[in-house]
Order: C-alpha cells, then sequence, then structure tokens
C-alpha cells in the first residue's frame, strides 16, 4: 500500500498561516498578561489607599460603606453567582462581545462591595460592623436590662422561655448563644459573691465592734 503524503504546494500555505496564527496567539498572550499586571497592581493600590486622605490616617466611610459586612459578603456571593450563570449560558470561552459587558456591568458593584469589605478591615469594624452582630448586641442589651430591673421571677421566666427561643433562632451558631449564656450565668454568680463578700465583711465588722463597745 502506497504511503500518503501532501505535497508541498499543499502545505506551505497551511504551514504559514500557522506560524502566523502562533506569532498572534503569542502577541495577544503578552497583551493579556500586561493587562493582567496592570490589573493586579491597580488594585493592590487601591486596597492601600482605599478609604484615606491626604490630610489624616484615619479612614473615612460614605455611603456603600454603611451597609452591613454580612450582607455585603452574600451580595458578593450573588454577583459571582450571577455572572457565572450568566456566562454559562453565553459561552465563558467565546469571544462574545456580550461577556465583556456583562462582566463590566458586575465588576463595578462588586469592586466597590469589595473595596467597602476593605475599608471596614482597616477600621477593625469588619465584625461589628455586622448584621448578626447588631441583632445580638441589642437582643442581649434588651435582657441585660430586663435581667438587672426585674424581679427574681422575671428573671426565672426570662431564661426559661427567652432562651431556648433564642437557641431555636439561632441554631447554626448554637455555640456562641451558649457561650453568652454561660458568661451571663458567671458573670451573676461573681455580683452575687461580691454581695455575699460585702454582707459577710459587714457582719465581721459589726461583731468586731460589739466585741470592743462589750470590752
Amino acid at each position: 500500500m502506497a504511503g500518503l503524503g501532501f505535497s508541498q504546494e499543499f502545505l506551505a500555505p497551511r504551514m504559514a498561516q500557522w506560524e502566523k496564527d502562533k506569532a498572534l496567539a503569542a502577541v495577544r498572550l503578552n497583551q493579556i498578561t500586561a493587562l493582567l499586571a496592570g490589573l493586579a497592581a491597580a488594585f493592590i493600590y487601591l486596597l492601600w489607599a482605599i478609604g484615606r486622605k491626604a490630610e489624616d490616617d484615619q479612614v473615612h466611610i460614605n455611603a456603600i460603606d454603611r451597609i452591613y459586612t454580612d450582607v455585603n459578603l452574600l451580595l458578593c456571593f450573588i454577583l459571582i453567582g450571577l455572572w457565572l450563570g450568566i456566562m454559562a449560558q453565553i459561552g465563558m470561552f467565546r469571544t462574545n462581545p456580550l461577556a465583556f459587558t456583562v462582566t463590566l456591568v458586575i465588576a463595578i458593584p462588586g469592586l466597590l462591595l469589595v473595596l467597602s469589605l476593605v475599608k471596614h478591615i482597616k477600621n477593625r469594624s469588619l465584625l461589628k460592623h455586622s448584621l448578626l452582630y447588631a441583632i445580638f448586641r441589642q437582643l442581649f442589651v434588651f435582657i441585660g436590662d430586663v435581667y438587672n430591673s426585674g424581679s427574681v421571677a422575671v428573671k426565672v421566666v426570662l431564661l426559661v422561655i427567652g432562651y431556648p427561643i433564642i437557641v431555636g433562632l439561632t441554631l447554626f451558631i448554637f455555640p456562641i448563644t451558649l457561650g453568652v449564656a454561660a458568661w451571663l450565668a458567671l458573670r451573676k454568680i461573681k455580683e452575687l459573691n461580691t454581695i455575699k463578700e460585702g454582707v459577710k465583711m459587714l457582719m465581721t465588722r459589726q461583731k468586731s465592734r460589739e466585741l470592743f463597745l462589750f470590752l
């Protein structure tokens, strides 16, 4: 069986086109690398400069930073999921002008949200500015006020009824609620011990005074 071959006239233009495509791909790869390096440098600069002004070293908060940090994170994940869903529909690895437009539209609010989180990290308010922290803080302040001002019966009812409700609402962070409950209990025990020690000291002083008067 005679061997199959291609003539030089057949191979020459295809080899030339392959070399041309390879050179173009190398140029595009270099351009993309330079673009990514520039974007990375700009992003790093933004992370460093965001929230700062020349006149002071404080972190300045604006309107978007009022969004709770955990809500901010949820919005970031929603934007990522939205982008992945749209890219899966239009073709992530295809040259499509719509893909660039969608990426730009989603990337702009995403970048603002990420930079807002960075400002809260710099300001050390990432946890304190979360919605969960605000809810639990108000809840514990309310419980503390009721517990400190109410009678013994109110305190017992509050602990018996209120704590299971809190646990039911926050089952996914049960160890935290359990820890807070233990901390409140220990705090009250310490207060009772302090009162007992004070009463004991007063009784000791009273006995010493009576003994002195008797002598």
